[in-house]
């Protein structure tokens, strides 16, 4: 053991904490240093004591040798510490230098960072400067555009004014050429305007020096015809002249200065007369009856048969309404007002289709006004069928008393436009004959036909598919309608500052955006528009008009798909499209402003749109979306709103605001009505003046209302309810009265029941309600309480009828109802309910009324959708639906019923294959057709959805059921096939569409021909379907050859304009037939006129028949050889050649060209137009031997009539040089064309287009006899004046000007 000095040599190392607080003061004793073992002090904490010496020790151990191992250990850990200080010393230094590093490139960035932002700062200061530059670019721009249009508009009216007074001109110094020419050489001169103005020019187009466009340059053989056109330069018009031009149709009549390429002028024309005969195609039918008192029991068997209701289903089956307007005879009557009895008989026979008369033996004062009113006052003006029996009675007081009857059953037998049916015979046989009667006449009063489905003759519109023809019924004749119930209105002060305004717009240059007419309801914007439509009916005939008034929110016209639809198809109609409007709602909406600016660039005067109230749209703002986005520059449209339900985004547009009417306008009202008989005191006029003054009084619909009113009071009833009438604050509590004054009045509790019932159902109708509708509802509703009023109802401005549908003339009026009538919402659901059970009730059978497809889904939408989807899974809903495009309402319902696409086409599909099980044993197989229509209509509406891969089983199905029921060959067959080559198409399928496609045109091509257009088009399908799969080497020759197929054919129009004169014209026939004998030369003319209008049409067929029965009145009335049976001959021929029936043509020309030789000398006009003509039917067949001496004959009388330098006179030699070429003998041939290159070199120049297609004749002549270096010659001279010509299109602009003089 070590000593204390050794352990402890520095006395100052114990401290009195050391020696256990021992104080040396106090102690007493001697202090002695005793070595003792110390424990180490706890400063280096755990460190040390994980040392093992440090541990527990064994007795004896030394304590110097335990210290040092425990300096040796904080020795270490001092080195350790020192290491790691200096360690991090270094990192330290080398985090500074990092640090230094990282703040030298934090400023270095930084400055690059402020170059960078003085950069931006330039750049940005560049880019605003280039978008202030280009804005102003696009300002000027669009000045610059706005200015082109307005001075390409102005020089297109300064070119087209220049060139009519240059033609005339010209054309009046070609007949004074002619007349001088003719008196020099002592040839009389004729008038050829007196003999021929059923001739128009338009076929020799070449004669006429200079007519050829651009594409007449077919460098093709020596086909060359230039005197002597084909069909297809018939249908330029030239005007009649010296070159005695004629087409291949003589025409009469108002079509005489009408060709086919101005029909579409034409029938803007014609609209203008159509407004006078709205009710031709109103789709209204109105069967008057009136029968005398013994003849009740032959009625009750008319009407118990179901003779009328065979009827009824018919034509409420294809889109129309059908009424049977019978008053009852009754005691009472005598009590009641007879003038107003027989005012309401007299307006109701006046309307009707036809009128039916039951006579017996005895006859009233009821029955004597309406057979006078009937046929008597104007005897065969209306249409009647009588069914009579002969007297009975032989008593001579009997006889005395019913002479009236008597006389009336005389004359009536020898009357025209009526037939008569004996009621003697065997009943059944007379009702089968009145039944035949009555349709026969109703078909031809409302222009139908046969209803049945007919061959696919190229279109493929959705009526057509289902065979259903009734568009344009429920469509464009409900429109028609509605603006003509609109321009009905007494009020219409103000409106010529309106007028100019709307002029002015259609009538600015550029596109403009839609034009907007706002205003309080009842401030006449629909009456402002309805009459401005007019007007530019008138104004502008070359402008398409289409218009759109919209009736209540929830009716079928706020539908806008619907709208679009209709409007779409009018203008593919224009277009003669024979494309189908898709069934797709997002597509109808997106393709409409397309087709919009399609045709606007055709059309002449552009295109006018109106659509009323479209605030009342439903969605409007989504579906009326375009209009925000520029309209075409040729595109005008101007729309009505209500001021209060205009959307934000429309009042951008520029506004026409109509206001409320001021003092003096009612008080101009009031002198109008004065005039009508409407008798005030000065202070009751004071009080109607002071009580218009609020917003809501002076308004016009309520001043109009109030006066309509007044005019129908007397004195007494003025002077009683004045006060009540000026009482009322709004247009609706005014109609709230009138409803109270028709009410109360009623005399029992029976009647004003039927009252309340009759609106209550027409308001909660969509579209409102018919009245066999409203009788089938009421049982107790006679006409002679619903007659008188009906018209009380129409004349207050409650109701109107629209083709056949009594709704509501204004919204107020309907609000007044449903106020008045219907506050208990009870009465709306039952109401609603009996509608449903009465439309549900016409579903059976085997015809349905389209009302019940109109009305009965939105009956049941308030309902479960059990009740919807079961209704709209009928047949015949959805063809309705179909037929009449309205796909997007259909889609519509499936989705308010609960139901997805997918359970939708499951559906259809499983209800049709029920149809079809039912009608598998039809013999005739016209129910097999049917359901495949409906199976092909299910397909395509599948297609158009997306709906691909469940569209494929009914067009198979359909494809199946239409070869087993009909000829595999049939055209129906070849459209299945189409469509599912279209489906597979669209489906990426492109190796199964090509094979459907390659059947349908083989089925096309047998069953059409190889030059329908239905063959066209399905080679244009056939080609789209190479290109999608790189063949590009096989789509060249397919669209050559449809393209050659277009240029022959052109497809029948469509549009509404022209199906309306057809009716017209087969009316106005038909009174002919009345008005003179039934044989005679007058009907014949109009036979031919008839033809004439079909043949503008290209509907061949129908022209050919007309002119057949024209020739056969013709030859039994004049004889075989009348000059009248040349020109049916002609005509008839010209159809011959048309369809290329050559043989036919020519036998009838050269009976024509006999009939005119033995009546009109050599050289006149008449021969000389069936003697080209039959020159051409002779070299189409090859026989050049007979043409030679025809056209050796045209060359003599153009010498004798123009002279030897006239171009028709070289036209003519060149006509005659091609057939010798033809013929080989090219010695014959080049005199004449030498002679012929002289005369167009001397009188229209050597650079025109007649001298280069001299020359390049010439040339292929001098090529066949060898002289190929001549040929050459002559061909590069002919090159080089048509390239003349095609680089200054100036010059042959003018060139073409200066050929109108010959």
């Amino acid at each position: 053991m070590g000593t204390g000095s050794s352990f402890n040599p520095r006395k100052d190392v114990f401290d009195e904490e050391d020696l256990g607080g021992y104080d040396a003061s106090t102690s007493k004793g001697v202090v002695k240093k005793i070595p003792i073992e110390v424990r180490p002090r706890r400063k280096l904490g755990n460190a040390l004591r994980s040392v093992g010496s440090f541990g527990r020790r064994n007795k004896g151990a030394s304590t110097r040798s335990a210290l040092s191992v425990d300096y040796e250990e904080v020795d270490k850990i001092r080195k350790e510490y020192e290491m790691f200080k200096l360690n991090k010393e270094n990192e330290l230094v080398g985090v500074q230098k990092k640090a230094d590093k990282l703040e030298n490139e934090n400023k270095r960035l930084r400055n690059e960072l402020q170059a960078l932002q003085k950069t931006c700062n330039k750049l940005r200061q560049e880019r605003d400067s280039a978008m202030d530059a280009e804005y102003q670019a696009l300002e000027r721009a669009s000045t610059f555009e706005n200015e082109r249009d307005k001075i390409q508009r102005q020089f297109k009216i300064f070119r087209e004014t220049k060139e009519k007074e240059l033609k005339n001109l010209l054309q009046a110094k070609r007949d004074l050429d002619t007349k001088v020419y003719k008196l020099r050489n002592g040839i009389p001169i004729e008038d050829r305007h007196a003999d021929d103005r059923g001739s128009t020019g338009g076929a020799d187009s070449v004669i006429g020096v200079g007519h050829q466009s651009s594409g007449d340059w077919g460098w093709s053989g020596l086909e060359t015809e230039h005197s002597l056109p084909g069909a297809a330069s018939v249908l330029h018009h030239s005007k009649l002249g010296p070159e005695m031009a004629h087409g291949l149709i003589e025409l009469e009549g108002p079509f005489m200065n009408v060709n086919r390429g101005d029909w579409t002028v034409a029938s803007a024309s014609i609209a203008q007369i159509l407004p006078a005969f709205a009710d031709a195609t109103s789709g209204e039918i109105v069967l008057y009856v009136a029968l005398t008192a013994d003849m009740l029991p032959e009625w009750d068997d008319v009407s118990g048969a179901g003779c009328l209701e065979e009827l009824r289903r018919r034509y409420e089956g294809s889109g129309h309404t059908f009424t049977v307007v019978q008053f009852v005879t009754e005691r009472k009557l005598a009590e009641q007002d007879p003038q107003l009895q027989f005012s309401v008989r007299r307006s109701l026979i006046a309307d009707c289709t036809v009128f039916l008369g039951l006579l017996g033996d005895h006859c009233n004062k009821f029955v004597s006004v309406e057979l006078n009113a009937a046929y008597v006052e104007s005897p065969g003006t209306k249409p009647c069928v009588f069914v009579y029996r002969a007297q009975q009675c032989t008593n001579a007081g009997c006889k005395s008393s019913h002479s009236e009857i008597q006389q009336f059953k005389a004359q009536i037998k020898e009357g025209n436009n009526i037939k008569l049916i004996n009621k003697t015979i065997n009943t059944k046989t007379s009702l089968s004959r009145l039944r035949d009667a009555l349709e026969s006449l109703i078909n031809r009063e409302m222009g139908i036909e046969d209803n049945t489905p007919t061959t696919v003759e190229g279109s493929e519109s959705p009526a057509s598919l289902c065979g259903v023809n009734h568009w344009d019924l429920l469509g464009d004749n409900q429109q028609h309608q509605m603006l003509n119930s609109a321009t009905r209105c007494l009020c219409c002060l103000g409106f010529e500052k309106h007028y100019e305004r709307l002029n002015a717009h259609i009538t600015a240059a550029g596109p403009l955006p839609p034009l907007l007419v706002s205003g309080a309801s009842g401030s006449g914007k629909s009456l402002l528009l309805a009459k401005w439509v007019r007007q530019l009916q008138e104004r502008l005939p070359t402008s398409l008009v289409l218009y759109h008034f919209v009736g209540s929110e929830r009716s079928s016209t706020a539908d806008p798909v619907a709208m679009l639809t209709r409007l779409t198809q009018q203008l593919m109609r224009r277009e003669n499209s024979l494309l189908a409007i898709s069934s797709d709602p997002t597509r109808i909406v997106g393709e409409f402003p397309q087709w919009l600016e399609r045709v606007s660039a055709k059309q002449p005067g552009g295109i006018i749109l109106v659509v009323d109230s479209m605030h009342q749209l439903q969605m409007a703002e989504v579906h009326m979306k375009w209009l925000l986005d520029p309209l075409p520059v040729d595109t005008r449209i101007v729309v009505t709103v209500d001021e209060d339900a205009c959307p934000q985004a429309w009042k951008a547009w520029p506004t026409v605001q109509l206001e409320a009417l001021s003092n003096h306008n009612v008080r101009q009202l009031l002198s109008v009505a004065a005039e009508k008989g409407l008798k005030l005191s000065a202070d009751q006029e004071t009080k109607i003046l002071t009580r218009c003054r609020t917003t809501a009084t002076s308004n016009p619909l309520y001043v109009s209302l109030m006066i309509k009113l007044l005019l129908r009071m007397d004195a007494v009833q003025l002077e009683e309810q004045l006060a009540h009438i000026l009482s009322t604050d709004s247009t609706v509590q005014l109609y709230e009265y009138i409803l109270m004054s028709l009410h109360l009045p009623c005399t029992t509790a029976e009647e004003r029941e039927l009252f309340r019932k009759i609106l209550q159902f027409v308001y909660v109708s969509r579209d409102g309600a018919t009245v066999s509708e409203l009788f089938s509802l009421l049982p107790t509703l006679t006409w002679n309480y619903w007659g008188p009023l009906v018209e009380k109802l129409e004349r207050l401005g409650v109701l109107s009828s629209i083709c056949g549908v009594l709704t509501f003339q204004q919204k107020a009026a309907w609000n007044a109802v449903r106020d008045y009538y219907l506050q208990d919402p009870k009465a709306e659901s039952k109401c609603r309910d009996e509608l449903a059970t009465l439309h549900r009730s016409s579903l059976r059978g085997a015809r349905h009324s389209w009302r019940a497809a109109s009305e009965l889904p939105q009956l049941l939408c308030a309902g479960d959708g059990e009740r919807l989807q079961s209704c709209i899974s009928h047949p015949w809903i959805f063809q309705a639906s179909y037929s009449r495009g309205r796909c997007s309402e259909l889609l519509g319902y499936w989705q308010r019923a609960g139901a997805e696409r997918s359970t939708m086409a499951a559906t259809y599909f499983t209800a049709f294959k029920k149809l079809e099980d039912g009608c598998s044993r039809d013999e005739n197989g016209t129910e097999q057709a049917r359901v495949a229509n409906l199976y092909e209509a299910l397909g395509r509406l599948l297609k158009d959805i997306g709906l691909l891969k469940q569209a494929v089983a009914p067009l198979q199905r359909a494809l199946e059921v239409r070869e087993m029921a009909l000829d595999p060959d049939h055209p129906s067959v070849a459209q299945v096939l189409h469509q599912l080559s279209c489906l597979h198409m669209q489906w990426g399928k492109y190796s199964t569409a090509e094979a459907f496609c390659k059947l349908a045109l083989d089925g096309y091509e047998n069953a059409l021909g190889a030059e329908h257009l239905l063959v066209a088009r399905e080679l244009e399908t056939l080609a789209l379907l190479y290109q999608k799969q790189d063949k590009i080497e096989l789509t060249e020759p397919l669209h050559k050859r449809a393209i050659a197929i277009h240029q022959e054919h052109k497809p029948p129009r469509h549009d509404s304009v022209t199906q309306k004169v057809d009716v017209l014209k087969r009316r106005l026939l038909t009174l002919e037939e009345i008005a003179i004998d039934r044989a005679s030369p007058e009907l014949a003319k109009s036979l031919n006129e008839l033809g004439v209008l079909f043949h503008l049409q290209n509907n061949h067929q129908m022209a050919e028949k007309l002119f057949e029965h024209s020739l056969e009145i013709r030859e039994s009335l004049l004889g075989r050889e009348h000059p009248d049976c040349a020109q049916s001959l002609y005509n008839l021929a010209a159809i011959y050649n048309d369809t290329r029936q050559y043989e036919r043509a020519e036998a009838l020309y050269e009976r024509a060209l006999d009939i005119r030789t033995k009546v009109f000398p050599p050289g006149h006009q008449a021969v000389f137009s069936v003697l080209k003509h039959l020159a051409v039917i002779y070299k189409k067949q090859e026989k050049l031997d007979k043409a030679v001496p025809l056209y050796r004959q045209a060359l003599q009388i153009r010498e004798e009539s123009f002279g030897d330098s006239h171009p028709s006179v070289a036209t003519a030699l060149v006509n005659l040089a091609v057939v010798y070429c033809e013929m080989k003998n090219h010695s014959v041939a080049l005199p004449l064309y030498t002679r012929a290159l002289r005369i167009f070199e001397e009188s229209l120049g050597c650079g025109h287009p007649r001298v280069a297609e001299t020359l390049r004749n010439m040339a292929l002549l001098q090529y066949d006899q060898g002289d190929f270096e001549k040929a050459a010659r002559l061909y590069q001279k002919a090159t080089e004046i048509k390239e003349n010509n095609e680089l200054s299109p100036s010059r042959r602009s003018l060139s073409l000007d200066n050929g109108n003089r010959y």
